[in-house]
């Protein structure tokens, strides 16, 4: 009779361990589900794509800027070049509208 007792015990405590495993492994199931929720991995991709809009719009509005700056960087170069050559060539008047471009 110790034996079948002995086999009773044995069998409820491996059933109390296997239904701790299978709530750990249930917990554990839940929590990936959780972490891997459609809803949320959506939102985290919109939130990521809005962010992207955001940096891609501040970059082309950057590289408009720089383009404007640099067409009016290379008219003033343009003008004092313009007013170089003519030094070069004597010592007649600039004509005002190259004067008032290089200013």
């Amino acid at each position: 009779m110790s034996d079948i007792k002995n086999i009773e015990v044995i069998l409820r405590e491996t059933k109390t361990t296997l239904m701790k495993r299978m709530d750990t492994l249930k917990q554990d199931i839940d929590d990936k589900f959780e972490a891997n929720n459609p809803d949320k991995v959506e939102k985290k991709m919109i939130e990521r794509m809005n962010d992207a809009v955001i940096v891609l719009t501040r970059t082309m509005a950057d590289k408009a800027d720089t383009k404007k700056n640099l067409r009016l960087l290379e008219k003033q170069i343009f003008n004092v070049f313009k007013i170089a050559l003519h030094s070069l060539k004597g010592s007649k008047p600039l004509p005002k509208n190259v004067i008032s471009q290089a200013e």
